[in-house]
């Protein structure tokens, strides 16, 4: 017997069809150690329905990275390997970074190990906008074994007045699934209000 059964077929809905691309300039960033496993569930069909962070002094919070629209991407690649598949997951972000915090918290961010991403798709009439996270397995038996980190950064001045002048910073990991679907609450924009609660 094969030891991965095919659960469903695949007739793509309008929603599907119509999609559009990128993500929205805003992106969510936390750290997996820092996730409640307790009050934390995944769905059956790679979803996420109930989020949590551990309870700490000071609390723990999701970190919001604002960029511009329509620079930020997530792109999924599949690994082949001699036991199992996996699904190198990559979060591409365009940053503008200023002062010295403002840097450093981008550098941080391309330092740090053991992290996860929410990000907003670009939706339409056709094809609502959802949120999808990057950097959590869904190995429910030890989801937190996975996780983003930093895989490029560059940091370009331009050369000319009206040259792109911002940071870079590419975050990927391999898991042993795609993204997935984040839907604790019925709503976008309940979800949304749930990660901004949780966020600084």
């Amino acid at each position: 017997m094969a030891c991965v059964q095919l659960t469903a077929g695949l007739s793509p809905s309008c929603a599907a069809e119509k999609a559009v691309g990128g993500i929205d300039k805003r992106v969510y960033i936390g750290q997996l150690d820092q996730i409640d496993w307790t009050t934390t569930t995944f769905g059956a069909n790679n979803e996420i329905t109930a989020f949590g962070l551990i309870t700490n002094v000071p609390a723990y919070t999701l970190k919001k990275f604002i960029g511009k629209k329509l620079k930020n991407n997530t792109v999924v690649d599949g690994v082949v390997g001699e036991n199992t598949n996996m699904f190198n997951q990559s979060l591409n972000l365009v940053l503008y970074a200023r002062t010295a915090a403002e840097k450093k918290a981008v550098n941080d961010l391309f330092l740090a190990e053991g992290l996860f991403a929410i990000v907003e798709t670009n939706g339409s009439a056709l094809s609502p906008a959802q949120l999808e996270v990057y950097g959590i397995g869904n190995d429910v038996g030890s989801p937190d074994n996975y996780g983003l980190s930093g895989s490029a950064y560059q940091n370009n001045s331009g050369t000319l007045l009206n040259d792109p002048n911002n940071i870079t910073v590419t975050l990927s990991g391999e898991h042993p699934n795609d993204s997935l679907v984040f839907i604790p609450a019925s709503s976008l924009a309940a979800n949304l209000t749930l990660l901004d609660g949780m966020s600084v």
